[in-house]
């Protein structure tokens, strides 16, 4: 049995076609003190075959088959490194990423979780894109990962006591994701600004099309979850604005299409402050996304010339417009109404913290 200063999780099931790229990524890291617990989630198929010959480098463990969050617990269990990382069994490491994930670590103690960039590829290895993680230096990792899942995978690297405060992995689609807003909620949070994993697109990806409505339902219960079991201070440093507070609620349930639980923020904010044009931008978002876009240019069409977001609001009117003529089978177009839309609640998300906490950005 191999031990080591890192434990790396491969959980497998029935997918050993990449399994041995995935193994002999971790037995080729620049750094060597790492133990590899390869945890069979109870494969049907010739699986243990394809880890014969890795057997003397690895810790192995079987488990009757119970699903991703139990081979991850399974695994965390049996590690005995102070930090542990995670490759599936159809990704890949880069030969530094572990070196590299430690040394932040090592330097910086209080790190509960440090990530990089991660490379897109195909089924043959082929690198199709690089997923970078956006700056989250404004509002912090744990108010971003709320609104988005900003990092990828493989990429990850936690340290071990984290486990122990947030509790195990629940057996969830989405179970990464979770996780990882748990521990940035209590744990300062890092990223190495370069590509360190690799992460393989294919057709039996758990997060594929064909589980995207059980994904969402995951995602959209623990998000709600969190949300209502953490306080306005905790998803901001000060609230002066208790209705601006709402509205960075409201805003958070809209980015997961939680429309009913963004409405009812956006109403708290309006009752408390009905003049405010923040809320009324905000509404009119959400009635843009539901669908009721005469509604939404109303909204919209409220805010004053010389109010700091009267141009926006004019933006948005054109927005509304373009979302009733986009043809939906034009992919580019569609695209680019994504962005656009995205600008726009980043932009208006940074004015609606700087007014509920009263502190620039």
């Amino acid at each position: 049995m191999v031990k080591g200063r890192v434990s790396i999780l491969t959980p497998t099931y029935n997918r050993p076609r990449w399994l041995p790229d995935a193994i002999e990524s971790v037995l080729a890291q620049t750094y060597s003190d790492v133990e590899l617990i390869v945890v069979n989630d109870g494969s049907t198929d010739n699986t243990e075959e394809i880890l014969e010959p890795y057997m003397d480098g690895i810790v192995y463990i079987y488990k009757e088959n119970g699903g991703q969050g139990t081979a991850l617990n399974t695994g965390i269990a049996a590690a005995t490194g102070e930090y542990i990382g995670r490759v599936d069994d159809d990704d890949l490491f880069m030969p530094e990423k572990v070196e590299l994930q430690v040394e932040m670590f090592e330097q910086n103690p209080q790190l509960g979780l440090v990530a990089s960039y991660c490379n897109i590829i195909n089924t043959e290895g082929e690198v199709k894109l690089t997923r970078k993680i956006p700056d989250f230096s404004k509002h912090g990792a744990f108010l971003s990962l709320l609104q988005n899942c900003i990092f990828c995978q493989p990429s990850v690297m936690v340290r071990k006591e984290c486990y122990d405060k947030v509790g195990p992995y629940k057996n969830i689609n989405g179970e990464d994701y979770d996780m990882w807003i748990r521990i940035a909620r209590y744990y300062p949070v890092d990223v190495i600004h370069k590509p360190l994993a690799m992460y393989r697109r294919h057709d039996t990806n758990l997060s594929r099309v064909s589980r995207l409505k059980e994904n969402k339902a995951d995602i959209y219960a623990f998000i709600c979850d969190i949300m209502d079991a953490i306080s306005m201070e905790e998803i901001l440093p000060a609230v002066c604005s208790i209705p601006h507070a709402h509205d960075v609620r409201g805003a958070i349930f809209l980015k997961h299409n939680l429309y009913k639980r963004a409405g009812r923020e956006f109403r708290k904010a309006v009752k408390a402050d009905p003049q405010d044009m923040i809320h009324r931008f905000w509404s009119g978002k959400l009635l843009r996304r539901i669908g009721y876009y005469e509604n939404a240019d109303e909204c919209f069409s409220g805010i004053p010339p010389n109010h700091m977001l009267y141009n926006d609001a004019q933006n948005a009117i054109k927005l509304t417009l373009s979302f009733q003529n986009v043809n939906n089978d034009d992919k580019d177009a569609l695209e680019q109404l994504r962005r656009t839309m995205n600008e726009e609640y980043n932009k208006l998300m940074d004015v609606t913290i700087e007014l509920a906490t009263g502190q620039p950005l």
